[in-house]
């Protein structure tokens, strides 16, 4: 499957405002997980 069959499915989950809001709540916490971790590792490093 190449990305225009991956966007054609994922197209069809961000039709409602909930889903859209749920999508952005989630990739935002993923953010701020890899802002944590991205800050752990400079801390142990140095």
């Amino acid at each position: 499957m190449g990305y225009t069959g991956l966007a054609s499915k994922a197209l069809v989950y961000l039709k409602t405002e909930k889903h859209i809001a749920m999508l952005n709540k989630t990739f935002g916490s993923l953010f701020m997980l890899a802002a944590l971790v991205l800050a752990t590792f400079q801390r142990v490093v140095h």
